[in-house]
């Protein structure tokens, strides 16, 4: 990520993205032109807002699927639920065929 000086970080991901997983969308800001949902996570100068109020925000945009949730809804919390299920379901399997592959090399099989 390019070093943009500000003294405040938020995490956007994209509308469509949320919304095709029909995510609730309860804030967004424009982030370079381009209107974002807001991920609820940021990183901000604590010293500086207090003695600023508001102050200047550089943006993080990702579609990264454990971002992308921002429960802020039962339906939000259903669908997160089922969708990291599945992600760690596929780790959990990817994780298991690297220790057989390990395994069948160590033995020459």
């Amino acid at each position: 990520m390019k070093k943009r000086g500000k003294n405040a970080l938020a995490v956007f991901v994209p509308l469509e993205k949320r919304n095709k997983l029909e995510l609730s969308v309860s804030s967004k800001d424009e982030f370079e032109g381009v209107l974002y949902a807001v991920s609820g996570v940021n990183i901000i100068n604590g010293k500086k807002i207090l003695v600023e109020g508001k102050i200047d925000t550089t943006a993080l945009v990702t579609d990264e699927i454990e971002v992308l949730f921002n429960i802020n809804t039962q339906k939000d919390l259903d669908i997160a639920e089922k969708n990291l299920k599945k992600t760690i379901l596929v780790k959990f399997v990817f994780r298991y065929l690297k220790k057989v592959i390990f395994y069948v090399i160590r033995r020459n099989l």
